[in-house]
């Protein structure tokens, strides 16, 4: 989820709006459609790491009612306080690891 969204240099409300349908895999690269603010859309296409990246994460994902492509714990789809608390746990895990990052 990180990987896409920096790479394409999303908001978090679009990272976590992007449904099953709106992405795209075009030989080694992977197209997202994403809606901004004002319901403006952009293709985006990105290079084949993150194709690879969004691959793997389909995989893992498997099948769920919902249409969002990232999930909760539960099945259900992503919000962005959700998307703040696995940012959280993941920067705390960071910083116990690389002590650089502390500050």
């Amino acid at each position: 989820m990180l990987h896409a969204g920096v790479a394409a240099g999303l908001r978090v409300s679009e990272l976590v709006g992007l449904r099953l349908g709106d992405v795209a895999f075009s030989s080694r690269y992977v197209d997202l459609r994403v809606r901004g603010k004002g319901r403006k859309e952009r293709v985006l296409t990105l290079w084949k790491v993150v194709a690879d990246s969004v691959r793997a994460w389909l995989a893992v994902r498997g099948e769920a009612q919902v249409p969002e492509l990232f999930l909760n714990a539960r099945g259900c789809e992503m919000t962005r306080a959700g998307f703040a608390y696995l940012l959280h746990q993941h920067a705390v895990a960071a910083r116990a690891k690389c002590p650089v990052l502390r500050a």
